[in-house]
């Protein structure tokens, strides 16, 4: 039904409100890692020098879309 639709719709905005609100805020060592302004990060993994991991993330803030598909009609029985 309509209600049903718009109380979907509603949660789906919330989960996305909060899943970019978790993007932007997200922090490593004081830098945001989940919202595309640090490139890569870099983690010293052994006892010796150039024993890295190096992590690239790029950005999931505002990469979230949800595409609506309409209403299918339904055979009168």
């Amino acid at each position: 039904s309509a209600s049903d639709r718009t109380a979907l719709n509603n949660e789906v905005q919330q989960l996305i409100a909060e899943v970019n609100r978790i993007a932007n805020s997200t922090q490593f060592n004081g830098q945001n890692i989940l919202d595309g302004s640090l490139p890569t990060l870099t983690f010293q993994v052994g006892a010796n020098g150039g024993e890295v991991v190096t992590l690239s993330i790029g950005t999931i803030a505002g990469g979230l879309t949800i595409n609506t598909v309409p209403e299918v009609a339904r055979p009168v029985p």
